[in-house]
């Protein structure tokens, strides 16, 4: 059972070995007090580990994903997290067809990120971290047509088997999304 005082995330990608291992390896090294970070994968393959090229970037950013192991995606515990963040919009329609009630804390990443910045966090009320992103969630999926059009990507591109220019695209992509949930929490607990 998830500890509601924090505010939980989970991400989602295919093998759970680039975009959602880094993102939650990330998230949870920027937010360690505030967040319970996890990740699942749509497609997991239990022989794979993250990849050399991910693990150097994410040294880069002062991370490790030593010992990561893809894990697959359950529904039981996916339901247990206030956001749950996707690396595309076919991870987010899998998640949802597993778990409908979750449409209205269930994002891409890239689509959470756009979001927040169309959301006036003042209005946002929440007696916990948790019930304050659950708040924060419900509001951007009232908003999400601002963002779900054709000509905006909500999707960061798959890097696996690919070349370190798509894994630096897809990290650069991840970091500055996350960086935003960053600056919002941040701003949360100022206010709390």
């Amino acid at each position: 059972m998830i500890h509601h005082e924090k505010s939980s995330w989970y991400f989602v990608c295919t093998g759970n070995i680039c975009r959602s291992a880094f993102a939650q390896a990330y998230l949870q090294e920027k937010l360690p007090e505030s967040s319970l970070v996890a990740s699942g994968g749509t497609g997991i393959n239990q022989a794979l580990e993250p990849t050399d090229e991910i693990k150097s970037l994410a040294e880069e950013q002062g991370i490790s994903l030593e010992g990561h192991r893809p894990r697959p995606l359950v529904e039981e515990e996916v339901r247990q997290y206030d956001v749950v963040l996707t690396a595309t919009l076919a991870h987010r329609a899998q998640v949802l067809a597993e778990a409908p009630g979750l449409l209205n804390r269930t994002f891409t990443i890239k689509e959470f990120a756009q979001l927040l910045g169309k959301i006036d966090i003042q209005e946002i009320t929440g007696e916990t971290p948790s019930a304050w992103w659950r708040a924060l969630a419900r509001k951007a999926s009232q908003r999400r047509s601002l963002v779900n059009t054709p000509e905006n990507n909500l999707d960061i591109q798959d890097p696996f088997r690919k070349d370190m220019t798509v894994y630096n695209e897809s990290v650069q992509e991840i970091i500055g999304a996350l960086d935003a949930i960053v600056d919002i929490e941040r701003k949360r607990a100022a206010q709390a």
